[in-house]
């Protein structure tokens, strides 16, 4: 028998109903951000499957701290609409992630979606009773008894079939730290400071996959986008926004890695009116008009596996190029860039190649991994930004760091030297040598006159 838990409560505290909330570490809390959804009625399955696409899972309750929040977090006076009469004299509420593996007897452990430790437990006196027949399937859930106290959880049966109902909520939690900042992720994507263009709760910057080098790959790392509303031309130019590139696929092997592992979900390819999910990411390839196919990094244009009978547009046209599936088999098609309203194009494929450091690490791994920082979430990290820098009375334009190891400063990274004014620490330097000498004099003398108008 498989099972599954709901939790039974009291009317107390603050309701959010359908809106995220963190339980805050200042307030005793472990940081991490819940949302109760009041869907319907709905089989556990759908809700697990609902919190896992929402980028985070059904809720675990490992404390009676934690348990008194999602008991507040689903306040039944607040969010009537969440809680359900089983008509034994109950209110049951939203779903939590408890669950027993297949086959299990109902005395065995239960064990919760998120993989957490089951140790504390909060059941209801008598509970879990397992009361059904042997191959259906019980949850758990909260809910309220009939005096209007909270008892805790119960085991309840989620088929649709009497005496039971389905529940018509549940809890969804996010825990994920993926750059390992000490900060809940999915926070840092409701405040901006890291990026959800495609809004699967999940951070861009988390999604990524490497190619790594002792596997044979180029140790670039690689990610498909599911961009929303926006013409083509916008949709391509997002790569850039994050530090990359649309990916260039070079060899046989780099286009197995990218359009096999990296582009492996459904929701990246469009599917037509014959159940083909043909039409997938855009990718770096390019042709401007009456010229041929380039990439666009600079890459040298050698290696195009074309679906049969591409490239077929107009040479007059500019052409992007996508991958392409017929049924399994992947392969380069052109599309036509210009005029687009980009509603066919689902998804672009993401690559990050560069080592602004030079320290033969690809940049955006450092990002993740957290040994380079990126505040602004750009996928470049701080160093790597260009300044304008002041290296005396000179002005370079360069990264940050380079202006940093050359003993420079600079200001912020949006004033060019047009702007900028350098000022030496000992003027009269012209040569910027740390002394005012002979060959400072001579350059002056050299430039003696009236200065020009220009």
């Amino acid at each position: 028998m498989k099972s599954l838990i709901a939790l039974v409560l009291t009317g107390s505290g603050m309701a959010v109903a359908q809106d995220a909330v963190q339980w805050r570490v200042e307030d005793g809390g472990n940081g991490h951000w819940y949302q109760l959804v009041v869907s319907g009625s709905i089989q556990w399955f759908d809700a697990r499957d609902a919190a896992s696409e929402a980028g985070g899972y059904l809720a675990s309750s490992t404390s009676p701290n934690e348990e008194s929040f999602l008991v507040d977090l689903a306040n039944r006076n607040d969010n009537p609409q969440a809680w359900v009469d089983d008509f034994g004299g109950n209110a049951l509420g939203p779903y939590l992630g408890a669950y027993q593996p297949v086959g299990a007897d109902p005395s065995q452990p239960w064990a919760w979606v998120s993989g957490e430790p089951w140790s504390w437990v909060g059941w209801a006196s008598t509970e879990p009773n397992g009361g059904f027949a042997p191959g259906e399937t019980i949850s758990g859930q909260l809910g309220f008894a009939g005096s209007d106290f909270y008892r805790g959880w119960f085991d309840a049966n989620i088929n649709d079939s009497p005496p039971y109902p389905l529940c018509t909520s549940y809890i969804i939690e996010w825990s994920s730290d993926c750059n390992n900042d000490g900060i809940v992720d999915y926070g840092q994507t409701l405040d901006g400071s890291l990026i959800d263009f495609d809004e699967n709760g999940v951070p861009d910057i988390c999604e990524a996959r490497q190619w790594p080098t002792s596997v044979g790959g180029n140790g670039h790392w690689y990610q498909v986008i599911v961009l929303g509303q926006g013409t083509t031309t916008e949709k391509l130019a997002y790569a850039r926004t994050v530090g990359a590139e649309l990916a260039s696929l070079l060899t046989p092997e780099e286009f197995d890695f990218a359009a096999f592992t990296v582009s492996d979900s459904p929701t990246y390819w469009i599917e037509d009116e014959n159940g083909c999910l043909c039409g997938g990411p855009a990718i770096g390839g390019y042709r401007a008009p009456e010229s041929d196919f380039s990439w666009l990094d600079g890459s040298v244009w050698d290696y195009s596996p074309w679906h049969g009978g591409n490239p077929d547009g107009a040479s007059s046209d500019a052409q992007l190029v996508r991958l392409w599936d017929y049924f399994g088999n992947r392969r380069f098609v052109d599309h036509r860039l210009l005029g687009e309203t980009g509603a066919d194009i689902q998804s672009i494929l993401l690559e990050w190649s560069s080592d602004c450091n030079g320290d033969g690490i690809v940049d955006y791994g450092q990002i993740l991994d957290g040994s380079l920082m990126d505040q602004d979430g750009n996928g470049v990290p701080d160093g790597c930004a260009e300044v304008a820098c002041c290296i005396g009375s000179t002005c370079i334009f360069s990264t940050a760091l380079s202006c940093e190891q050359a003993g420079g400063t600079f200001e912020n990274s949006d004033a060019g030297c047009s702007s900028q004014v350098c000022q030496s620490d000992c003027p009269g330097d012209i040569t910027d040598d740390g002394q005012v000498d002979f060959t400072d004099l001579l350059i002056i003398v050299s430039t003696w006159g009236p200065c020009s108008d220009g």
